[in-house]
């Protein structure tokens, strides 16, 4: 597998590297609509499994920081669920 800086990555390395994923928890989506959300939440996640990551994390977490907003917020497990659907390894 080629990382994104073309460089050979080995799939037996004893390292594991992990990405977050945008949710919108920490508002990050605030202001974008659910579908443009996910999508940026999906390309992000694709983008990070051809970078070389080895899983992907979100937070537990169904309540804005540092202030509550009335905006959305992916919840984590139906996200991962969701995610596991449209990447391959990560």
């Amino acid at each position: 597998m080629v990382g994104l800086e073309g460089i050979e990555v080995s799939g037996d390395h004893p390292l594991r590297w992990g990405a977050f994923v945008p949710q919108g928890w920490k508002l990050e989506y605030s202001g974008w609509s659910a579908a443009d959300a996910w999508r940026k939440s999906v390309e992000l996640a694709q983008l990070a499994e051809r970078a070389g990551y080895d899983h992907l994390w979100v937070y537990d977490h169904v309540e804005t920081v540092p202030r509550r907003e009335a905006t959305h917020c992916f919840e984590a497990f139906t996200m991962l669920a969701a995610l596991s659907q449209v990447t391959s390894r990560a």
